[in-house]
């Protein structure tokens, strides 16, 4: 029964990686990488969904804003179903520069809204054409927010 002095720490629930090492890890898992960038998501759930999906289409990691986005927290691991614990996770203070180094780094951007007359699919099938004639490119794709479109200095 020694004495606490009221001392409290709490502890993240996932290790998170810098930018560099992100980029380095998932260059040296694939040929052809993918890291999602999210950009206001703000519902946990959405943040676990997105990784689970990123598990499954062979993502190497995300990319989170420092202040503004959805937790990582027992309720994104839970709806993860454990992704996120698997994967590499950035928690960065700006995306856009984030967006940048990607750029500097060989990534091709891809941005994700609802306001398109485009489909994912066919930027897909153009990455599997250039794949077909021996061109392999990482990609990193910003995902649309839940109440507005990816953020203007984010899609530059």
């Amino acid at each position: 029964r020694g004495s606490h002095q009221g001392v409290l720490a709490y502890i993240s629930q996932i290790d998170y990686v810098d930018i560099e090492q992100l980029v380095n890890n998932a260059l040296g898992c694939s040929e052809n990488p993918l890291i999602v960038i999210l950009d206001g998501v703000s519902d946990v759930r959405n943040l676990g969904a997105i990784a689970r999906s990123l598990e499954c289409a062979g993502g190497q990691g995300i990319i989170v804003p420092a202040k503004g986005g959805a937790a990582i927290n027992a309720d994104a691991v839970k709806a993860s179903a454990g992704a996120l614990m698997r994967m590499d996770t950035c928690k960065v203070p700006n995306l856009r520069v984030a967006a940048y180094y990607l750029q500097q780094s060989g990534f091709k951007l891809v941005a994700a809204t609802e306001k398109t007359d485009n489909l994912i699919y066919d930027v897909y099938e153009l990455f599997k054409m250039a794949q077909t004639k021996g061109y392999y490119t990482p990609a990193a794709k910003a995902t649309q927010t839940e109440v507005e479109t990816v953020r203007t200095q984010v899609s530059k």
